[in-house]
């Protein structure tokens, strides 16, 4: 029927007329549609149009909506409420139109969502809540509608979430990660934050801390690096950010900074490099506005409008030396971009969003072939392009020639503004094995690093020559290595690399005897090759501090030894038991520690854009 689909609430009446005990009963019935076919609700009522009796209601699909009772006018008894699949939604006792006794809520897969006693519209006695899959949520007790004494809140496995201690709806609450760990504190009066809060890593360090109002951050707000340091801090008004805020690098190097209306950008804004240099800069109101970004060179990198806080429109991109070298298409912060050849010919298209390149990239060979679909995948924050084997069309195509020629040659290709200096190393521990190293690097940033060392040979390293036992022989002398590394780029492990190197060893054995007396000596030069691998780690490796290296590597060379006291009867001789063979496969393995100097700050130039 054509009137069924408009679902228009039109009323038809059917008055069916009972006489119980002289007192005289009608059931009042209304339909959604003309046709009296869909039925809306059922009324019992009496003399006077008092509502008496069975009340029923129901959804235009024809499922039940509300069951109940009323009693003079006033709904009465056992009230159950039904979602449109047909379960059940709630269910309780109403007396004098007013809630009283159990109340249980359900889910539309039928599984309980709350229960616990209700006064009137107030929440009395014990109250839970629950997960739809049944899992337990919230356990606590109420009293005139405000939460009292200790609450518990889980996760869906069960674990404590939070935990909080009421008096008058008001209390200290506690919220933990699903380890245990605490991950925020403070005070909720009435549901709402007020006070100082505090929120922790898990690992347990501060990562912010402020004040709340009424259920909203107001007032100054700090939030921290893992290492103690200030990550931002500024000021909250009814939960937006306003006025200056500051944002810093895990080494306290400032990040950015300028002023903030409701949480968007408003006004002049600068951000920086962790070498202090410009990053970017852009004039906004109300988070829309122009902006620029640069190189640490001081090239231009890219430009376009910001709206909101998200990238719009056309944005132009640039390479290192200032060419121009793509532009993108936003709208709402993603982008459609296109890079080009220096001859104009394709060279890439894909997405970028929230200024990183996502989804699968096409790239193209420079005769404008297509050279396969790539993935962009970001390793500290730095993107790189990995073949996406399923979006390859044709097996031919292997990964564009000029991206494998920057990682066959990355090692000695040298970067716009790379951080050079120099490492200076030792390890006293390694007295123990019977050497003492000093090293230099020539470090050249995440890429080469060119290492002399020279290490001081002894055996027993800490015994004087007088208390050694006649006949028993100990050494002294120096070891040189000349050595290379190819350092990968940094990772939290650190940044592993390899090498090769060169050493050359001069020692000398000595022994006392008595028969004959006196001192016999032999030296022993080694000359090898080496082949290592290793890890060196840096707090920052664009910027120096504090260092240290481990490797373990296995050389290849040839060794000579010679004693000074041929022809000479010895009875025993006291070299007997030291390797004197000529070829020689010495294992090769250290760790030291170091300081590499930090570079110099410089100034920002006052460079419009």
């Amino acid at each position: 029927m054509p009137q069924q689909v408009k679902y228009i609430v039109l009323f038809s009446f059917i008055l069916i007329s009972v006489s119980l005990n002289g007192q005289s009963y009608d059931t009042l019935v209304t339909y959604y549609d003309i046709d009296s076919l869909l039925l809306k609700e059922k009324i019992v009522v009496s003399e006077g149009n008092i509502l008496n009796g069975k009340y029923e209601s129901y959804f235009a699909s024809g499922g039940k909506k509300v069951m109940g009772f009323y009693y003079n006018n006033k709904p009465d008894s056992l009230w159950e409420y039904y979602h449109e699949n047909g379960k059940l939604k709630s269910a309780g006792h109403l007396k004098n139109g007013e809630k009283i006794g159990a109340w249980k809520h359900y889910f539309e897969n039928g599984n309980l969502r709350m229960q616990g006693f209700m006064k009137g519209e107030k929440r009395n006695g014990n109250w839970k809540f629950y997960y739809e899959n049944g899992e337990e949520k919230a356990i606590g007790f109420y009293h005139n509608n405000q939460k009292e004494k200790v609450w518990n809140y889980f996760f869906e496995d069960g674990k404590l979430k939070a935990q909080a201690f009421y008096k008058n709806g008001s209390g200290e609450y506690k919220e933990l990660y699903p380890s245990g760990a605490l991950k925020l504190e403070g005070f909720n009066s009435n549901q709402k934050s007020v006070g100082k809060w505090r929120y922790y890593y898990e690992s347990g360090e501060l990562e912010a801390e402020g004040f709340f109002k009424n259920g909203a951050k107001n007032g100054n707000w700090k939030y921290f690096h893992k290492n103690g340091n200030i990550s931002a801090k500024g000021n909250f008004a009814n939960g937006s950010k306003e006025g200056l805020w500051k944002y810093y690098y895990e080494d306290g190097q400032l990040y950015s900074e300028g002023i903030e209306s409701e949480s968007q950008k408003d006004g002049f804004w600068k951000l920086y490099y962790e070498s202090g240099e410009r990053k970017a800069e852009g004039e906004f109101q109300n988070g829309t506005g122009k902006y620029f970004e640069f190189y640490e060179n001081g090239k231009q990198k890219s430009t376009g409008k910001v709206v909101k806080g998200k990238n719009e429109g056309r944005w132009i991109y640039f390479d290192e030396l200032g060419n121009e070298e793509g532009y993108a298409i936003f709208r709402r912060g993603v982008g459609s971009y296109k890079g080009f050849y220096e001859d104009g010919t394709l060279r890439m298209e894909g997405t970028i969003e929230n200024n990183k390149r996502v989804g699968i990239w096409k790239l193209y060979n420079q005769d404008t072939t297509l050279a396969g679909y790539y993935k962009p995948i970001y390793e500290e924050d730095r993107p790189s392009f990995k073949i996406a084997e399923s979006f390859v069309k044709d097996e031919k195509f292997d990964k564009p020639e000029y991206r494998v020629k920057k990682d066959k040659v990355r090692f000695f290709k040298p970067k716009i503004n790379e951080y050079k200096g120099y490492i200076i190393s030792t390890n006293p521990l390694m007295s123990f094995l019977g050497l003492l190293p000093f090293a230099i690097e020539k470090y050249t940033q995440e890429r080469l690093g060119y290492e002399l060392t020279v290490s001081y040979l002894r055996e027993p390293f800490f015994q004087r020559v007088s208390r050694i036992t006649p006949e028993s022989p100990y050494n002294k002398g120096f070891s040189f290595s000349f050595r290379q590394k190819l350092y990968h780029e940094d990772s939290r492990s650190g940044m592993f690399y390899f090498g090769h190197q060169i050493t050359t060893q001069f020692l000398e054995h000595r022994a006392t005897t008595t028969t004959p007396q006196g001192t016999l000596t032999a030296s022993q030069n080694a000359y090898s090759y080496d082949l290592f691998i290793g890890t060196r780690w840096l707090k920052n490796p664009s910027n120096g501090g504090f260092t240290w290296d481990a490797y373990i590597g296995i050389g290849f060379g040839y060794q000579s030894f010679n004693r000074s006291f041929e022809g000479i009867n010895v009875a025993n001789d006291p070299f007997l038991d030291i390797d004197n063979s000529g070829l020689i496969v010495p294992i090769r393995f250290g760790l030291t520690f170091g300081y590499l100097s930090p570079r110099k700050k410089t100034s920002l130039p006052k460079v419009k854009p």
